[in-house]
């Protein structure tokens, strides 16, 4: 499921890219609301990470467009 997110948020592009990101980003929260338990640690750090990325690439687009 990450790398189908990944995959997609890759593929846009421009003004469809924050949308995108964005997407991603709630569909990654819904996967770590499933991850419970010591056993999805990893999967939870994995999709934290992604998160984190998504997040300041949606930063650093709102500075380029100046919103």
């Amino acid at each position: 499921m990450l790398l189908e997110i990944t995959r997609a948020v890759r593929m846009k592009a421009g003004a469809d890219e924050r949308t995108a990101l964005e997407k991603g980003i709630a569909e990654a929260q819904a996967s770590m609301a499933v991850a419970r338990g010591s056993e999805h640690a990893d999967l939870r750090a994995t999709l934290n990470a992604f998160i984190a990325q998504c997040e300041k690439r949606i930063a650093e687009i709102r500075a380029i467009k100046g919103r």
